[in-house]
């Protein structure tokens, strides 16, 4: 271990030391950028199929009550010329175009679930971006008398250091255990 002058109080340091002991004048510092991976999923977009579907069923359904009340509206007999409306062939009618319309509103759900999660499944994304280390600037260290347990005082600098500091961040010392 070396001995160096600080650049701020020309005192005594190491040559170790990433801040000055006497006035706290970082010593050592090693700008190193910092990333972090960030994961962005895609949009979840529905498909153009799922809206034609849906279209499809409320005209199938708009298009069954047209043709079942039409349907409905029964000829009393081969001679004659008045009609009377008849619920049980109106519903007899009407029942296989709600249900091709349920069918259709289902498929368009389905095709949009797949749609969704084929756009964010493909959509996945890794980015790389850097760290925001502006609350981490280089500066002079906040000096408290207050040691927490655990904590280590250097004996060359009397320099309170952290639990896991292996060696003294001031002068450079390495810890005796």
């Amino acid at each position: 271990m070396a001995m160096v002058k600080c650049p701020e109080c020309n005192g005594d340091i190491s040559d170790k030391a990433v801040t000055c002991p006497h006035c706290g004048f970082p010593i050592k510092t090693e700008k190193t950028e910092q990333y972090e991976y960030v994961l962005s999923k895609g949009s979840g977009e529905t498909s153009s199929l799922s809206g034609l579907l849906r279209v499809l069923a409320v005209i199938t359904w708009i298009g069954g009550l047209i043709v079942s009340i039409a349907g409905a509206n029964v000829v009393d007999s081969l001679y004659s010329s008045s009609t009377h409306f008849s619920f049980g062939t109106f519903l007899t009618l009407l029942l296989p175009f709600v249900l091709y319309g349920v069918i259709l509103m289902g498929m368009a759900t389905i095709a949009d679930q797949i749609a969704a999660t084929h756009s964010i499944v493909y959509g996945l994304r890794l980015h790389k971006q850097p760290v925001d280390n502006k609350a981490n600037v280089n500066s002079k260290p906040v000096y408290s008398n207050k040691a927490k347990s655990g904590d280590w005082t250097c004996p060359v600098c009397h320099h309170t250091n952290h639990t896991w500091d292996d060696t003294c961040t001031h002068c450079g010392e390495p810890r005796k255990r």
